[in-house]
């Protein structure tokens, strides 16, 4: 596996802005019969009360893409940010392995969150970005009971209707291009950091980097890329649509946050995914492009969703033990929604807002 950074002083991690304590390797038994070594930033223990926010990466990142949410969570919810295997910091699993698959992927995902014993005891909220995105709603759809809510950023379950997958994804999936752009060189991950601009630091570029300097630390960045269903017959293409076609038992809030700008999951994806949640909200970084999370504030977004979120759970904890407290049902009326018309005909105040283009209709 790729080691991590220095544990003896963190000097490296302090770099990055992250708390050498937070950094961890983690025997997981897995499904696959073997015992595979994860490496995770976790903030610690929840305290009563608190959430416990999975975060779960995508393609070509690692479980750096969630700086934001440790350090502005760490002290109040207990954040565990994960490296997928073969990623970040986690085991390789070389050759001898054939490259997993999108079934096994969430597979791996469930193997961790049951060794961890993540959620047990606290509200469990999965974040989660990219190729991430589609893991963790595949262990959702199974697990819905034990979902307190998602925040998923910039990422998607299938190709929107009357849309072809993004241009860039279909350049990199042809095999001899896929391994030098993915494996043999670096291009992938330099195309993802470009895309973001100016709007990453430096030393967000050289943490993105660090775990992916030689050719055998990314050939899981092949494999994800190797995994996107663009032919048929495919063995991810069946799994994800049966996850995409079960989205709808997910009643917990989900959290859409999303750049506008990425030319990767844009905002069809967006709406493709606001169209499969029975209870979702859509914020959208106008700015923001396929890092979201790191170019714009997404963690103070959630933070007030998570307040929110918890709240309701309290309120709704206390219902069920003291029903006497309980507020009386407001008595039901219908308005016709043109009588809401006139009684606004006066009123100058926006009705729409696109902040991605920047215009409003008043």
């Amino acid at each position: 596996m790729t080691a991590a950074p220095d544990q003896p002083d963190g000097a490296t991690w302090r770099g990055w802005g992250i708390n050498p304590s937070w950094s961890r390797l983690v025997n997981v038994r897995s499904h696959d019969g073997e015992i595979h070594r994860w490496h995770v930033l976790d903030t610690g223990p929840s305290a009563p009360g608190s959430a416990t926010l999975l975060c779960v990466h995508g393609n070509p990142t690692w479980s750096y893409a969630w700086k934001s949410f440790l350090t502005r969570f760490g002290d109040n919810h207990r954040v565990i940010a994960i490296d997928q295997l073969g990623m970040g910091y986690s085991q390789r699993l070389g050759a001898s392995h054939r490259p997993r698959r999108y079934r096994e992927r969430v597979a791996d995902l469930a193997d961790l969150i049951d060794e961890l014993q993540i959620g047990v005891d606290t509200a469990l909220v999965l974040a989660a970005h990219d190729w991430g995105g589609a893991i963790a709603m595949g262990w959702a759809v199974q697990h819905a009971d034990r979902v307190a809510g998602m925040v998923l950023c910039n990422t998607g379950i299938g190709i929107p209707e009357g849309r072809s997958a993004p241009k860039i994804i279909r350049l990199a999936r042809s095999a001899p291009l896929r391994d030098m752009v993915c494996r043999r060189t670096p291009i992938f991950i330099e195309g993802t950091l470009r895309l973001s601009g100016q709007r990453i630091s430096g030393t967000d570029r050289k943490a993105f980097r660090a775990p992916y300097h030689s050719t055998d630390q990314r050939d899981a960045i092949a494999d994800f890329v190797g995994d996107v269903p663009l032919v048929v017959p495919h063995p991810s293409a069946n799994p994800l649509m049966e996850v995409a076609d079960r989205l709808v038992s997910i009643d917990a809030p989900v959290l859409l946050a999303w750049g506008s700008k990425d030319i990767v999951f844009d905002d069809d994806f967006a709406a493709d995914l606001a169209s499969r949640f029975p209870n979702v909200r859509l914020e959208r970084f106008p700015d923001a492009n396929h890092l979201v999370m790191v170019e714009a504030d997404v963690a103070g977004t959630v933070d007030v969703w998570l307040h929110d979120l918890l709240s309701e759970r309290s309120s709704a904890s206390d219902g069920l033990t003291n029903d006497q407290s309980a507020t009386p049902p407001r008595a039901s009326t219908t308005t016709s929604v043109f009588d809401g018309l006139r009684c606004r005909f006066d009123d100058s105040s926006t009705a729409i807002a696109d902040l991605a283009n920047r215009e409003t209709i008043d």
